[in-house]
C-alpha cells in the first residue's frame, strides 16, 4: 500500500503542477498530436483528467491517514480509466487488435485491484486490525466522556 501512496501522491503533485505551468504558458502542450498553448490546454485537454488527478490524491491522502475509505478509491480509479478507454473504443479512436488488448487489460487491472484491495490476506488483516484500532479508540473516548 506504500507504493500505491507514493505513487499516487507523485501524479497526483505533478498533475497539479501543470496547472500553473500551462497557465503562464512555460512548457509545450498538445492535443491529439497538435500543439497548443499552455491555456488552451487547460481548458480543452486537462479538463478530461481531473478526475483522474482527484482520485490519486485521494488515494495518496486516504492511505498516507489510514483512512477505511481509501480502500475502494484503487478500484475506482480503474474503472474510470476503463471508461475512458471505453469511450476512445465508441468514438473510433481505436479499433482492431487494440481493442480487445484494451478489454484484456481493463478487465485485468480492475480484477488486481480488486483482489489486492479486498481479498489479498494482509491488506484484509491491516483494515480489520485498523478497524479495532478505531472501535478501542471510541469506545475509550465514550467512556471518558461519560465518566
Amino acid at each position: 500500500m506504500r507504493i500505491g501512496a507514493w505513487t499516487s501522491a507523485i501524479i497526483g503533485s505533478v498533475g497539479l503542477l501543470v496547472i500553473p505551468f500551462a497557465a503562464l504558458n512555460i512548457g509545450t502542450y498538445s492535443i491529439d498530436d497538435q500543439r497548443v498553448s499552455g491555456p488552451h490546454f487547460l481548458l480543452h485537454g486537462y479538463l478530461e483528467w481531473l478526475p483522474f488527478l482527484a482520485l490519486t490524491i485521494a488515494i495518496a491522502y486516504g492511505y498516507r491517514t489510514e483512512r477505511k475509505w481509501a480502500r475502494t478509491l484503487p478500484i475506482f480509479f480503474w474503472l474510470a480509466v476503463d471508461c475512458d478507454l471505453a469511450w476512445q473504443v465508441f468514438a473510433g479512436d481505436v479499433a482492431g487488435n487494440d481493442v480487445v488488448a484494451y478489454g484484456f487489460f481493463a478487465v485485468f487491472y480492475v480484477s488486481v485491484a480488486l483482489w489486492y484491495c479486498w481479498f489479498k490476506r494482509s491488506v484484509e488483516l491491516y483494515y480489520r486490525a485498523l478497524s479495532d484500532a478505531n472501535s478501542r479508540v471510541h469506545q475509550l473516548s465514550s467512556d471518558v466522556a461519560g465518566a
